[in-house]
């Protein structure tokens, strides 16, 4: 029974509730004036049976088969990284909807089909998507501003480089494993380190690998407050193959744990700080810049379930 004594008690819960209802309508409002699919559908999908990465989406604009898409075993962060244009440390939401270590056990993933013209653009298909998520899913989210760390990544003159580098210590035990010709990247973690394996790989594309792994080593945990924002200022044009490793306690702290390091990591052997690692093992350096701002994400209602 409700009574004037119990009003303030329930107050706030109310308020929540109209505030979700108010975000919600709001969603709906904005998805019946974006444009549809012709058709689309989703099933659940278990995240146990994820395909290989390359045979995860097919179709869609730009492709042999623009008027069909695909999208298996997808997490709900995925589809609003698709649907607005962000990467996975910038989309901020329930601990269901993306695949993170701490969140093992609590994710939802879906497998989509979908149908459109043939002429549908990059840009109308990412309102497309977002209209669906906003009907399917009751997806009302608002965008936040946060600044991330911002450095440049330049070369230190020396006999050291990208062509000529080092390996780091103990790499010769890391590198016992069999490491297969065509692989441009593997990576392995530790609770005090990570170590990667680069082939034919260009500084761009080097940079985009470097951000999460600098992000670790500065104590930063990208799922909650993003990865530094690193330029490329090498001036580098050519394509290298190298090893880099580093130390990293942070890895256990950031919730990343892996008791006891991977089978193939050498135990017992000291790695440099990510800055000294760049310096000695590629003649590299990470300058530090002005912050970046950067869009996030962030989700305020969404359903577990497709609505039928």
């Amino acid at each position: 029974m409700i009574t004037e004594e119990t009003i303030p008690l329930l107050r706030p819960m109310i308020m929540k509730h109209l505030s979700i209802m108010a975000f919600t309508l709001a969603a709906v409002v904005s998805a019946a004036q974006e444009p549809n699919f012709d058709s689309a559908s989703f099933k659940v999908a278990n995240p146990a049976n994820r395909p290989a990465p390359d045979k995860r989406t097919s179709g869609g604009p730009g492709t042999t088969d623009p008027s069909h898409f695909y999208f298996a075993n997808a997490d709900m962060g995925e589809l609003i990284m698709r649907a607005y244009g962000v990467s996975r440390d910038q989309v901020s939401g329930p601990c269901w909807i993306i695949e993170v270590k701490r969140c093992a056990g609590e994710w939802v993933n879906f497998e989509l089909t979908a149908t459109m013209p043939p002429d549908t653009t990059e840009e109308r298909f990412d309102a497309m998507l977002r209209t669906l998520l906003a009907t399917r899913f009751r997806l009302a989210i608002h965008h936040q501003t946060r600044n991330v760390p911002g450095y440049e990544l330049a070369v230190i003159e020396g006999n050291v480089s990208p062509e000529h580098p080092v390996a780091p210590p103990g790499d010769e035990a890391w590198m016992a494993r069999t490491h297969p010709p065509g692989v441009s990247l593997m990576v392995g973690l530790s609770g005090d380190g990570e170590r990667a394996l680069f082939r034919n790989q260009s500084m761009a594309e080097f940079v985009t690998h470097l951000e999460p792994m600098a992000g670790l080593a500065l104590g930063m945990d990208r799922e909650k407050v993003g990865k530094p924002k690193i330029t490329d200022k090498t001036g580098l044009t050519g394509k290298y193959s190298f090893n880099f490793g580093f130390s990293c306690p942070c890895l256990a702290t950031v919730g990343y744990q892996f008791p006891g390091g991977l089978s193939n990591d050498p135990v017992g052997v000291p790695l440099p700080n990510i800055f000294d690692a760049l310096r000695d093992q590629l003649g590299l350096k990470l300058q530090r810049t002005a912050n970046v701002p950067e869009d996030v994400i962030v989700v305020d209602h969404v359903e577990r379930a497709p609505i039928p």
